[in-house]
This record gives C-alpha cells, structure tokens and sequence, in this order.
C-alpha cells in the first residue's frame, strides 16, 4: 500500500495536477513522500511532455524548469498555463527560437495584457537566449532586478505600464544588443542612470510617465542610432543638454511636462532628422529661436505651456512639412505673422493663452487642411473675417476670451464639420445666426459672455448630437424652449446670467446625460419641475437668483450624484424637505434668500460630505441640530439672519474643517461654548445680533486664524479679553453695543493686520490709547457711546488709511489735534457729544475726501469747508 501510494504522488507530481479537496484523504496531515523524491522543476521539464525529446534539448529543459520556477511569483493572483503536463510551445506568451536564437530555446516571452500582479523574477536573467521581454500594461510591483542586466542577448526590454518602484538598475546598461527599452508609465524614482548611454544599438528609449527626477542625461549623445527618446510626464529639472543635438537620427523628441528651465540650446538646431519636438509644460523662457526654421522635417512641434516671450518668428515659415503647431500658455505678443501662412500642411494650429494682438488673420482660410484652430485667450480684436469660412475640414474653432466685435456671422454655417465652436467672452452682438443649424456634427457651442439678444433660436432644434450648450451671460430674452428637451447626448447646459423669463421646462427632466444645469440669474418663474429629480445623471444644479416659488420637490432627492445644490435668492416657501438629506454626494448647498419656514431637518446631518451650507436671510426657527456633529468636512455654515433660537451646540466642536461659522441675526441665547476652541481653522467667526450673555471667552486667542471675529449687539459682559492680541491675521474685530466694561487691553496694538475696530455702544472707560496710531492698516475706527475720557490722541493722525473716525458720545476733553487733517483718505468725522473745546483746526479743511462731519454737542469754535458744529 505504501508503494502504491508514493507512485500516486510521483504521478500527481509529473502532471503538475493538485488534488482536489473532494480527492483529499480524510486526515489532518497527509503523509509526505521522502526528500529524495520531491520534483523539481527539471525533473518535470524532463518527463517528455512539455519538452519534447527532452535528451536532445537539455537547454530548453533548463528554459523550462526556469518558467516552471517563477511562474507564481511572476503571476501572482492571474492564471498563466505554464504547466508540465503541457508542451511548452502552448504556453502563453512563450516564442522559442528566432533569428539568432536556435529553436530549441526560449527566445522571447510576451506577456503584455495579461493582468499579472506579481514581481519581476531575478532569475529570468538566466534565459541566456531571450531577445524580447514584454511584460507590458500589466499590474505588477516592486522594483526593476538588476540581474537583468545579464541577458546581453536581449533585443526589446517593455515594461511599460505596471506599478513598479524604485530606481532604474544602472546594470541595464549591460543590454549592449537592446535595440528598444520601455519603462514608461510605472512609479520609477531618481535620477536617469548616465550608464544607458552604453546601449550604443538603442533606437528608442521611453522612460516616461514615472517620477523621475534631476537632469537629462548629457551623456545620451552616445545613443548615436537613437530614433525615439520620450522622457514625457516626470520631474526632470535644469536645462535641456545641447549635447542632444548630436542625435542626428532623432525623429522624435518628447520631454513634455516636466520642469525644465532656460532656453532651447541652440544645437538642437542639428537635428535635421526630427519630426516631433515635444515640449509643452515645462518652465522654459527666452524667445523662439529662429534656427527651428532650419528643421525642416517637422511634422509637430509643440511649445505649450512654458514662459516664452517675444514674437512668434518668421522663420517658422520654412517648416513645411508642419501639421500640428501649438505655441499656447506662453508670454508671446504682437501680431500673428504673416509668413505663417507658408504652412498650407497645417491641421493644428494652438496660439492661445498669450498676449497676441491684431486682428485675426484673413489668410488663414488659405490653410484648408486645418482641422483645429484654436486663438482663444488673446486680445485679438475685429470681427471674424470670412475666409474663416473656407476651411471645410474645420472641426474645432476656439476664438474665446479676445476682443472680438460685430456679431456671430452666418457663413459659420458653412463649416459644417464643426464639433466645436467657442466664442464666448468676447464683445459680440446680435441675435444667434439661425445659420447655426447646419452645423450638424456640432457636439460643443459656447457663446457665453458676450452681449448676444433675442431669443435662444428654434433652429438650434436640429443640432442632435450637442453636449455642451453655454450660453451664460448674455442678454437673452424669452423662455427656455422645451425641446432643449430633446438634447439627449447633452452633459452641459448653461443659461445663467441672462434676461430669460417664464417657467423651467419640465422636459428638462428627459436630459438623461445632464450633468451639469445652470439657469441662475434670470428672472424665472413658476415653480420648480418635479421631473428634474429624474436626472440621474446631474452633479450640479444652479436655480439661483431667479423668482422661482412654491416649495423645494422632494424628489430631487432621487440626484444621487449631485455635488452643488444652488435655490438661493429666490422666493420658495415652505420647509427644507428632509429628503435632501438622502443626496450623500452633496458638498455644495445654497438656500439662502428665501422664505424657507421650519427647522433645519436632522437629516441634514447624514451629509457627511457636504463642505458648505448656505441657509442665511430666511425665516427658519427652532434650534441647531446637534447632530450637525457628523458633517465633519463642513468648510462653511452660514444661518444669519434666520430666527433660530435655543443654545450654540457644543457638537459643533466636532467640525474641526469649519472656516466660516455665521450665526449671525438669530435669537441665540446663553454663553459662547467653550468646546468652539476646537474650531482651529475658523478665518470668520460671526455671533453678533442675538441674545449671548457671559464674558468673551479669552481662547478665542487661540484662533490663530481668524481674520474676522464679530460678536456685537448682544449681551456681552466683562473686559476685552487681552488673549485676543494673539490673533495676528485678524483684520475686523466688532464687539459693539454689548455691555462691555474697563479699558481697551493694550494687547489689542498688536494686531496690526487690523482694517476695522468697532468697539461702540458699550462701558469702555479710561482714555484713549495713543498705541492705536501704529495701526497703520485701519480704515475704520469706531469707538462712539462708551465712557472714554482724557484727549483725542495725536498720534490718531499716522492712520494714513482711515476712512472712518467715529469718538461720539464720550467724555473726551481738550481740543481737536491739528494732526487729523494728515488723513487723507478720511470720510467720515464723528467727534459729536464729547467736552471738546477750542478752534477747529485749519488743517481739517484739507480733507478732501470728507462727506460726513459731526461735531455737534461740543464747545467748538470755528468751521470746516462748511460744516459747522451744531
């Protein structure tokens, strides 16, 4: 029996079969056959089966057991058919032979697009006959093995498209046969090993799209049979080496996107072979050299995106073979040289994002191969010439943000291979040419910000295949037309900031690719549609600053991919429906300026995602929800002007993100909660008009942020905190009308950052302070209907910025310092109802920008450019 068994398992082992667990004895551990008769890998290979006459190809047996040994690790959770049970000349990915390789050996090993999630075995390195390795577009991990480096056989190395880390080994450049090396698209770090400059039979090297850092190699100026170098998508620094420029056979250059600095070296001028320089996204300046007129065997050339100054030059013209030319995103200027109209082979034409002026070239309707024209963010002015209209293969015209004039001509129909056409911001007038309706292929049509009027044109109706229609400030009157409703491809749709009336369409809901709907800022009316809540597809709706009425439709809580949820500013009624609270994707959400009644609805609180909540100037009651704990990314929460009442909920400390908290015009009661000193990002924190009572808590010091604190016009007692003289951002502080008592802490002279004091309507005493002068920045210092006594301070004269001085209502004695007639920015003088006595001072009436004077209730003598105490 034993014999019999341990003849199973050899059998089993040979077969490279596991048992299943139904085949399995019925026993904790099975028993193991002894040591000597465990399989290897080349025992396996050796049977017969996947290498046949296993005698004569011992080499193959040994390329066998090599696969057989690393097939997991290579693998890991993908199947791959290397099994001995099957001939090795089914493998996946497995070529032997080739023609330097005898055929009885492993030659190449493709493996792209298998999904293989494991590691680069090391021991591939000893398949002494590979040729080609391509491990391509895969998941695998880990670093490169720098035993690799020893398959000097080795034509094509690809590893393109993985998640390896690491360095690249320097042994690579042991290769010497490798012809063509791709590392792109992996997570590889460092510098680029000088040592690749060994492979003297490289012709093309891609090591972009990985996270390479320091400088482009000079030493690639060996690569002397090097065809394609593409060092695209990483963050290689410093300039460009001139030594490049001895890569005669170079075709294509692509170093697009990385950080590179200073000019383009001049030696690349040598290059007569290229075809493609790439070098869009990077930091280089100085001015387009003139020597790229001498490679004249461009077909791309590609600028995009860096500091280049000066005019686009003449030379240019010389590149006659160019097909596709972007200079855009640069510093160019001046007007687009006429020479460029030599480049009749012209298919991309990008000059935008620079300083170019003139008026847009007539013969650039000689470039009838043109299919993307794109001039936008220039300050080109005229109109569209119509030669533009020649240009039949045109597929995308971007003319958005110049200074165009006229109005949107009716040849635009002529182009009728049209996908895209973008004019907006631009000075354009008229009605929408019903021309427009030829443009049947159009997918995008921007006309926004212009001064276009009529109505939205019936003849839009037959442009179908429309996924972008922006329309946005504009004049245009009438309604939305129900049969936008028919736009089924469409993603985009915006009408804002228009003179639109009438109701929203309810066959608007039938856009079911919407994701985008911006109606704001017209005068629409009517209620909002239900069928909106059909509109599976919607991230952001904008019904802002319209007339609309009625109550919000619950069932917009079927947008369960709505991230911006604008209703504000318009006269709905009603509660918030707690169904909102089912939109967990919402992050922006305005109510605000309405005539909303009720509480806020707990269910607000399943919102977790949601970063701002405008609720403000309705007429909301009841309390704060304390389980507003849980929107932990709230940035800003706005309830001003409601009538919301009870205590601030201490949970609040929990929205440790928070920084804009206005509570602002409520009813709120009680004290300022302590656990608020959570709030550590807070920038703006207002509480004023309610009923708070207690003293202003001293952490409010510890808001290192806070560029604005207003807690005026409530129930405030006790000192100014001095704690709060730490708050160096802070530019506005309001404490009025609260009953605050004792002098103005001497703390507060360091806020120099500070535009507004506004400490009126309180029990201040003491006198006041002359270390208010050396807050240069104030524009307003209010300080009126407290119990401030002793002189106006002349250093009150150095605050060259203030605007508003108000003293009124005090106990201030002396006279008015001659050194107040130094502000000359001053516009409103309260120095009303104090002791004051004396002449006013001459200086005064050279305050030239005073509007308001009050000194009255004084014993003042004198006047100001008319203005007399009364």
């Amino acid at each position: 029996m034993v014999v019999a068994a341990i003849a199973l398992l050899a059998v089993l082992g040979a077969c490279d079969v596991e048992p299943s667990s139904a085949e399995a004895p019925a026993r904790t551990e099975p028993p193991q056959p002894p040591a000597a008769l465990k399989r290897t890998p080349a025992d396996r290979c050796a049977d017969g089966v996947a290498v046949p006459d296993p005698g004569a190809n011992p080499g193959l047996v040994q390329d066998c057991a090599v696969l057989l040994a690393v097939r997991d690790t290579l693998a890991g959770t993908a199947p791959l058919n290397w099994r001995a049970d099957r001939a090795i000349f089914g493998w996946w990915g497995v070529r032997l032979g080739g023609p330097d390789v005898p055929a009885n050996r492993v030659g190449r090993l493709f493996l792209s697009s298998l999904n293989l999630t494991g590691t680069i075995p090391p021991e591939l390195a000893t398949l002494t006959q590979l040729t080609g390795l391509d491990l391509s577009e895969n998941q695998m991990s880990g670093s490169i093995p720098s035993e690799l480096g020893a398959l000097t056989n080795l034509e094509e190395l690809n590893i393109r498209g993985n998640e390896l880390t690491g360095s690249i080994p320097r042994e690579l450049a042991s290769l010497i046969s490798l012809r063509y090396l791709n590392l792109g698209a992996n997570q590889l770090a460092g510098s680029i090993p000088p040592e690749l400059a060994k492979l003297k039979e490289l012709r093309f090297l891609y090591l972009d799209s990985n996270q390479l850092t320091s400088e482009i190699p000079a030493e690639f100026s060996a690569l002397a049979k090097l065809q394609e170098l593409d060092l695209t998508d990483n963050q290689l620094s410093s300039p460009i080496p001139g030594e490049l420029g001895s890569l005669t056979k170079l075709r294509s250059l692509f170093l697009e996107n990385n950080q590179l600095t200073g000019p383009l070296p001049p030696e690349l001028g040598n290059l007569s072979a290229l075809e493609h320089l790439v070098l869009s996204r990077n930091q280089m300046a100085g001015e387009i050299p003139s020597w790229l007129g001498s490679l004249s065997n461009l077909a791309s050339l590609d600028l995009e995106g860096n500091k280049l100054t000066g005019e686009i030059p003449v030379a240019l013209r010389e590149l006659s073979k160019l097909r596709w030319l972007s200079l855009a995103d640069n510093r160019l200027r001046g007007a687009i040289p006429p020479a460029a109209r030599a480049l009749t082979r012209l298919e991309v034409l990008d000059l935008s994002g620079n300083q170019l002026t003139g008026e847009i070239p007539a013969w650039l309707g000689e470039l009838t191969q043109m299919e993307w024209l794109s001039l936008a963010d220039n300050q080109l002015g005229g109109v569209l010439p119509l030669e533009i209209s020649s240009l039949a293969n045109l597929e995308e015209l971007d003319i958005e943000g110049n200074q165009l004039t006229g109005v949107i001509p009716s040849w635009i129909g002529k182009l009728v291979s049209l996908r895209k056409l973008d004019l907006q911001d631009n000075y354009l007038k008229g009605e929408i040419p019903a021309e427009i309706r030829n443009l049947a292929r159009l997918r995008w049509l921007s006309l926004a910000g212009n001064q276009l009027t009529g109505v939205i044109p019936p003849e839009l109706r037959g442009l179908a295949e429309l996924e972008v229609l922006h329309l946005r400030s504009n004049q245009l009157t009438g309604g939305i037309p129900a049969w936008i409703g028919e736009f089924t491809k469409l993603e985009w749709l915006s009408l804002s900031e228009n003179q639109l009336s009438g109701e929203i369409p309810a066959e608007l809901g039938d856009l079911a690719n919407l994701e985008v709907l911006s109606v704001e800022s017209n005068q629409l009316a009517g209620e909002i549609p239900p069928e909106l809540g059909a509109l599976a597809s919607l991230e952001t709706l904008e019904l802002g600053s319209n007339q609309l009425a009625g109550r919000i439709p619950p069932q917009l809580s079927a947008l369960t991919s709505l991230d911006t949820l604008d209703l504000g500013t318009n006269q709905l009624v009603g509660a918030i429906p707690s169904e909102l609270g089912a939109i967990a994707s919402l992050r922006w959400v305005s109510l605000k300026e309405n005539q909303l009644t009720g509480g806020i609805p707990l269910e607000l609180s399943n919102l977790t995602n949601l970063e701002v909540l405008h609720l403000r100037n309705n007429q909301i009651t009841g309390s704060i929800p304390p389980g507003f704990r849980t929107l932990v990314n709230l940035e800003w929460l706005s309830l001003r002007d409601n009538r919301v009442a009870g205590t601030i909920p201490r949970e609040l400390s929990a929205l440790t993100s928070l920084e804009t908290l206005h509570l602002d015009g409520n009813q709120l009661s009680g004290e300022i909660p302590p656990e608020l000193r959570a709030l550590t990002q807070l920038t703006d924190l207002n509480l004023s008009e309610n009923q708070l009572t207690g003293e202003i808590p001293r952490w409010l010091g510890q808001l290192v942020h806070l560029e604005s604190l207003s807690l005026s016009y409530n129930q405030l007692t006790g000192q100014i905190p001095p704690e709060l003289g730490a708050l160096a951002e802070l530019t506005n502080l309001y404490l009025g009308d609260n009953q605050l008592t004792g002098e103005i802490p001497p703390e507060l002279g360091r806020l120099v950052s500070l535009e507004v004091l506004n400490l009126w309507g309180s029990q201040l005493s003491g006198n006041i302070p002359t270390w208010l002068g050396e807050l240069t920045n104030l524009k307003e210092l209010t300080l009126s209907f407290n119990n401030l006594s002793g002189p106006i301070p002349p250093e009150l004269g150095m605050l060259a910025n203030l605007e508003i001085l108000d003293l009124g209502d005090n106990r201030l004695t002396g006279g008015i310092p001659s050194e107040l007639g130094q502000l000359a920015y001053l516009k409103e003088l309260d120095l009303s109802y104090n002791q004051l006595s004396g002449v006013i001072p001459a200086e005064l009436k050279a305050l030239s920008s005073l509007e308001s004077v009050d000194l009255r209730g004084n014993q003042l003598e004198g006047s100001i450019s008319g203005y007399l105490s009364k």
